[in-house]
This record gives C-alpha cells, structure tokens and sequence, in this order.
C-alpha cells in the first residue's frame, strides 16, 4: 500500500521539497513490509518527506518507548517528522460527548513524537 501511495508521487508534478506523505496508523503492520526499507528507499529517491502519525492505545506510556521502529525509521530515513496521537478524554468530556449527535468524534492529543 505504501508503494503504491508512493509511485503517485512520481507522476504528481510536484517539486520535491513539496512532496510530503502523512500517514495516520496504530503501528500494526496488516499488509506488506514490516521493515519499509525499500519504500523509504523509493520515498528519499521521490523527493518525498513521510511524516507518521501513530495513534497510541489509551493505556500504553506515553514516550518514545511506544513509537514503533519502523515509523521512526520512515520519519527518519525521509527527512519526515513523526506525532504522537492519544485520547486524552476526561470523565466529565465522555459524558458531554455521549449526549451529543455526533458521539463517534473523539478529541486527541497529537504532539511531536
């Protein structure tokens, strides 16, 4: 998946210093590589800056002990910077969001990871 979103890039017409991918994952591989050697390879050949945002578990520790590997590996192999996202929900915001219309949206925290 992630070389295919990559190749687009090829023919986008962009320059590369405005080539840049976000991505937004758990850091559970479900499909293709584990290690994303060869799409960090493709990604610095493109020009492209990937920048992973991983969504924590709410109860795992927050810090760097948490980021998974490979996306600290995309981030820095590519020139990208990597975020942290984690529900930071209170007691008192689950309560107002469960009377609202749309209770499926959540807040997060994203910070730099």
């Amino acid at each position: 998946m992630l070389r295919q979103l990559l190749e687009r890039f090829s023919v986008s017409g962009l320059p590369p210093h405005e080539r840049h991918l976000l991505i937004i994952t758990d850091g559970s591989p479900t499909l293709g590589s584990t290690t994303c050697v060869d799409e960090s390879m493709l990604a610095r050949t493109l020009g492209v800056s990937i920048h992973p945002i991983f969504v924590m578990d709410d109860d795992a520790p927050s810090g760097d002990a948490s980021y998974p590997n490979v996306l600290k590996f995309l981030a820095e192999e590519t020139n990208g910077v990597r975020f942290l996202a984690k529900h930071e929900v209170t007691v008192d915001e689950r309560a107002e969001v469960e009377d609202r219309e749309h209770a499926h949206l959540v807040r997060v925290k994203v910070e730099l990871a």
